[in-house]
């Protein structure tokens, strides 16, 4: 649920992007295709950019010797690809 309000507001903040709007036609919302104005804004699906941050966390916890960084990959991240929660602990230094 809260990803489909995430893509409404890309998709919304996109249209907004580019200076088009959804437009009320006779008492009918006529709302814009995401498609053509992800592709006229030059943008990628939230999907996408969600991928990628993802990606580019794993390959900076795999790849740099940060406090303990194997296990810190372990705790977190699989649960950052499954959708749930991620509780940090309060103390950062525990990480």
């Amino acid at each position: 649920m809260l990803q489909n309000k995430l893509k409404y507001f890309h998709n919304c903040c996109t249209s907004h992007i580019i200076g088009r709007h959804i437009k009320l036609v006779n008492k009918i919302w006529q709302y814009l295709d995401s498609k053509e104005t992800l592709n006229e804004a030059g943008m990628l699906k939230i999907d996408e950019y969600m991928t990628q941050r993802k990606n580019n966390l794993e390959f900076y916890v795999r790849n740099k010797n940060i406090n303990n960084g194997e296990r810190f990959y372990k705790s977190i991240l699989p649960q950052c690809y499954h959708g749930g929660k991620v509780n940090l602990p309060k103390n950062r230094r525990n990480l």
